[in-house]
């Protein structure tokens, strides 16, 4: 239905995208929500009149994903910890971004999403 209504969106955005990361990311597929919300993010930063929870959602997106990746290089150790620390940082600078805009878009009802995340 997407594709139909809205050709020039390939993926799902706002807080249908960011249910339907949730999902890739209860599945594991942290590098494709990583490519979603890059890319949804990018049509809204381009957007003159993008709704604020639309970019605040990609943010969330973004940070739980990395945060995943990090989580899941610690307990395989498939790399050494440097690799853990920038996933962390790169984690910790979305989450923060998605927290702060939760709240300055007033977002009482989603604040939670953003804090509970962020707490990871």
């Amino acid at each position: 239905m997407q594709i139909e209504n809205q050709p020039g969106y390939r993926y799902l955005y706002s807080l249908r995208g960011y249910q339907y990361c949730d999902l890739l990311l209860a599945e594991g597929k942290m590098g494709e929500v990583k490519e979603r919300a890059r890319e949804t993010l990018e049509w809204m930063t381009n957007e003159p009149h993008a709704p604020v929870l639309t970019v605040v959602l990609d943010k969330l997106s973004l940070g739980r994903a990395w945060l995943a990746e990090a989580a899941s290089e610690i307990k395989d150790q498939k790399s050494n910890i440097k690799v853990a620390e920038r996933d962390l940082d790169e984690a910790g600078r979305w989450l923060n971004e998605a927290a702060d805009g939760l709240r300055k878009a007033g977002q009482q009802q989603e604040l939670p999403r953003g804090l509970l995340a962020r707490a990871g």
